[in-house]
Protein backbone atom coordinates (compact mmCIF):
# COMPACT_ATOMS: atom_id res chain seq x y z
CA UNK A 1 0.00 0.00 0.00
CA UNK A 2 1.53 3.73 -1.15
CA UNK A 3 1.00 6.00 2.32
CA UNK A 4 1.83 9.16 0.64
CA UNK A 5 -0.34 12.38 0.60
CA UNK A 6 1.46 13.87 -2.32
CA UNK A 7 0.02 11.36 -5.06
CA UNK A 8 2.52 10.92 -8.44
CA UNK A 9 1.10 13.46 -11.08
CA UNK A 10 2.28 13.91 -14.34
CA UNK A 11 3.87 12.12 -17.27
CA UNK A 12 5.13 9.42 -14.42
CA UNK A 13 1.44 9.22 -12.86
CA UNK A 14 0.69 8.31 -17.00
CA UNK A 15 3.02 5.93 -17.24
CA UNK A 16 2.26 3.97 -14.39
CA UNK A 17 -1.41 3.78 -15.10
CA UNK A 18 -0.91 2.85 -18.95
CA UNK A 19 1.45 -0.26 -17.48
CA UNK A 20 4.66 1.15 -18.50
CA UNK A 21 6.72 1.50 -15.30
CA UNK A 22 8.91 -2.16 -15.02
CA UNK A 23 5.99 -4.01 -13.54
CA UNK A 24 6.39 -6.09 -16.53
CA UNK A 25 5.10 -5.53 -20.62
CA UNK A 26 3.62 -2.21 -21.40
CA UNK A 27 -0.25 -2.90 -21.45
CA UNK A 28 -2.02 -0.99 -24.75
CA UNK A 29 -5.39 -0.92 -25.58
CA UNK A 30 -6.12 -3.93 -27.03
CA UNK A 31 -4.71 -5.90 -23.98
CA UNK A 32 -7.03 -4.05 -21.60
CA UNK A 33 -10.69 -4.63 -23.67
CA UNK A 34 -8.99 -8.19 -24.01
CA UNK A 35 -8.30 -8.33 -20.04
CA UNK A 36 -12.07 -7.18 -19.62
CA UNK A 37 -12.28 -4.14 -17.25
CA UNK A 38 -10.43 -3.98 -13.87
CA UNK A 39 -12.59 -2.61 -10.81
CA UNK A 40 -11.45 0.32 -8.59
CA UNK A 41 -10.40 0.29 -5.35
CA UNK A 42 -13.44 2.47 -4.06
CA UNK A 43 -15.64 -0.54 -6.03
CA UNK A 44 -14.11 -3.24 -4.56
CA UNK A 45 -14.76 -1.63 -0.74
CA UNK A 46 -17.97 -1.18 -1.70
CA UNK A 47 -18.76 -4.53 -2.94
CA UNK A 48 -17.06 -5.84 0.00
CA UNK A 49 -17.92 -4.08 3.03
CA UNK A 50 -21.78 -3.40 2.19
CA UNK A 51 -22.37 -7.46 2.01
CA UNK A 52 -21.91 -7.66 5.74
CA UNK A 53 -25.36 -7.67 7.18
CA UNK A 54 -26.28 -4.27 8.71
CA UNK A 55 -24.14 -1.91 7.02
CA UNK A 56 -25.38 1.08 4.96
CA UNK A 57 -23.31 3.26 2.44
CA UNK A 58 -24.16 6.94 2.82
CA UNK A 59 -22.86 10.78 1.09
CA UNK A 60 -19.79 11.70 3.28
CA UNK A 61 -20.41 15.07 4.41
CA UNK A 62 -16.83 15.60 2.63
CA UNK A 63 -17.30 14.11 -0.22
CA UNK A 64 -17.02 10.24 -0.88
CA UNK A 65 -18.40 7.43 0.77
CA UNK A 66 -19.35 6.40 4.76
CA UNK A 67 -20.09 3.22 5.65
CA UNK A 68 -21.94 2.99 9.02
CA UNK A 69 -23.23 0.36 11.36
CA UNK A 70 -26.31 1.20 12.79
CA UNK A 71 -25.46 5.09 14.26
CA UNK A 72 -21.93 4.73 14.18
CA UNK A 73 -19.55 5.31 11.55
CA UNK A 74 -17.29 2.87 10.50
CA UNK A 75 -15.01 5.51 8.58
CA UNK A 76 -15.46 6.57 4.72
CA UNK A 77 -13.15 6.25 1.43
CA UNK A 78 -12.72 9.59 -0.75
CA UNK A 79 -12.71 8.25 -4.31
CA UNK A 80 -10.76 5.68 -5.11
CA UNK A 81 -7.25 6.71 -3.45
CA UNK A 82 -8.12 7.41 0.20
CA UNK A 83 -9.72 5.48 3.17
CA UNK A 84 -10.55 7.26 6.70
CA UNK A 85 -11.18 5.22 9.89
CA UNK A 86 -11.62 5.83 13.18
CA UNK A 87 -9.65 3.43 15.36
CA UNK A 88 -9.56 3.31 19.58
CA UNK A 89 -6.33 4.91 20.24
CA UNK A 90 -4.58 1.36 21.31
CA UNK A 91 -6.01 0.21 17.97
CA UNK A 92 -4.90 3.03 15.92
CA UNK A 93 -1.51 3.28 17.01
CA UNK A 94 -1.18 -0.29 16.18
CA UNK A 95 -2.01 -0.50 12.75
CA UNK A 96 0.08 2.72 12.45
CA UNK A 97 3.36 0.93 13.80
CA UNK A 98 2.79 -1.94 11.69
CA UNK A 99 2.31 0.51 8.61
CA UNK A 100 -0.76 -0.42 7.40
CA UNK A 101 -2.16 3.25 7.95
CA UNK A 102 -1.21 6.64 8.63
CA UNK A 103 -2.16 9.59 10.98
CA UNK A 104 -5.26 11.14 9.97
CA UNK A 105 -3.93 12.99 6.73
CA UNK A 106 -5.96 16.46 8.24
CA UNK A 107 -6.64 15.51 12.11
CA UNK A 108 -3.37 13.44 13.12
CA UNK A 109 -3.86 13.89 16.30
CA UNK A 110 -7.26 12.27 16.55
CA UNK A 111 -7.68 8.46 16.72
CA UNK A 112 -8.31 8.94 12.96
CA UNK A 113 -6.11 7.16 10.27
CA UNK A 114 -5.74 7.41 6.84
CA UNK A 115 -4.87 4.47 4.13
CA UNK A 116 -3.41 6.23 1.13
CA UNK A 117 -4.39 3.51 -1.81
CA UNK A 118 -1.96 3.31 -5.36
CA UNK A 119 -4.61 1.07 -7.05
CA UNK A 120 -7.18 -1.46 -6.39
CA UNK A 121 -4.41 -3.81 -5.20
CA UNK A 122 -4.52 -1.75 -2.12
CA UNK A 123 -8.11 -2.63 -1.33
CA UNK A 124 -7.59 -5.57 0.52
CA UNK A 125 -5.68 -4.08 3.40
CA UNK A 126 -8.95 -1.31 3.49
CA UNK A 127 -11.32 -4.15 3.59
CA UNK A 128 -9.62 -5.76 6.61
CA UNK A 129 -9.55 -2.29 8.85
CA UNK A 130 -13.16 -1.87 8.20
CA UNK A 131 -13.78 -5.65 9.08
CA UNK A 132 -12.05 -4.77 12.21
CA UNK A 133 -14.17 -1.67 12.92
CA UNK A 134 -17.76 -3.91 11.62
CA UNK A 135 -16.45 -6.70 14.41
CA UNK A 136 -16.04 -4.41 16.74
CA UNK A 137 -19.27 -2.23 16.35
CA UNK A 138 -20.65 -5.90 15.52
CA UNK A 139 -20.14 -7.13 19.32
CA UNK A 140 -20.33 -3.38 20.54
CA UNK A 141 -22.86 -1.50 22.67
CA UNK A 142 -27.06 -1.54 21.56
CA UNK A 143 -25.73 1.86 20.35
CA UNK A 144 -23.80 0.66 17.69
CA UNK A 145 -26.43 -2.09 16.28
CA UNK A 146 -28.59 -1.46 13.29
CA UNK A 147 -31.55 0.47 13.88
Amino acid sequence: MVISPFPRRGKVARREAAGRMGDGPALNHSHRRKMGKVKRAGDLIREAVMSWPGVEAIPHRFGGTEYRYGRKEMGHVHGDRLADLPLPRKLHDEVIAAGRAEPHHVLPDTGWVSCWMAGPGDAESVIDLFRIQYDRYKEGTAASRPV
